[in-house]
């Protein structure tokens, strides 16, 4: 997870590896912004990696000490946030742990639509990060069962929908992930 400290924006990329965070890094630096301050838990699986990175982008790196999650507190409430809003989502949708990745992506685009403290001004992350309201309309609960319209069914009898479970916005088209059981 990145957590942009002014409006608490958080921004996660599902990784493999904890060694996949530099490329991910990279990746959401050409994404999203070039970040002025970077700052990261002092694991030394990949910091000389992350290091050269931040040196050759002029971006400040800030180390915590290993162990010790109060003093990189921000990501770690936002971890914790959004890990309790996707498990409270997947047990309450019913749908197999497979689609944690799912759960954690839609509570990432949950947490960054809500009002939150941090924030000394009436808008929510979205808001301050986009400069615009985000558009809900498209937004369900997850897991929430749906049908999808089959325009073309086998036979004239045929079942014109198929039922499936709704797991989140599909990133980049105005559409729905739909998971279909079985």
């Amino acid at each position: 997870l990145v957590v942009e400290r002014l409006s608490r924006y958080i921004v996660g990329q599902l990784l493999a590896l904890k060694s996949d965070a530099v490329e991910a890094f990279r990746e959401f630096c050409v994404r999203h912004f070039l970040p002025d301050i970077a700052q990261t838990d002092g694991d030394g699986n990949y910091e000389a990696q992350f290091a050269q990175f931040c040196v050759a982008m002029s971006i400040t790196l800030e180390t915590s000490a290993t162990n010790t999650h109060e003093q990189n507190w921000l990501a770690e409430i936002g971890m914790k946030l959004v890990f309790m809003v996707a498990r409270a989502d997947l047990l309450r949708s019913g749908l197999p742990i497979e689609h944690w990745a799912d759960a954690v992506m839609n509570a990432i685009s949950t947490v960054n639509c809500r009002y939150t403290k941090g924030v000394n001004v009436e808008a929510t992350p979205y808001e301050l990060r986009h400069g615009y309201r985000p558009d809900l309309s498209m937004k369900r609960a997850f897991g929430q069962p749906c049908n999808v319209l089959v325009h073309e069914p086998a036979g004239a009898v045929s079942s014109r929908v198929i039922h499936g479970y709704y797991v989140g916005l599909a990133f980049g088209y105005t559409a729905w992930k739909v998971y279909f059981p079985g």
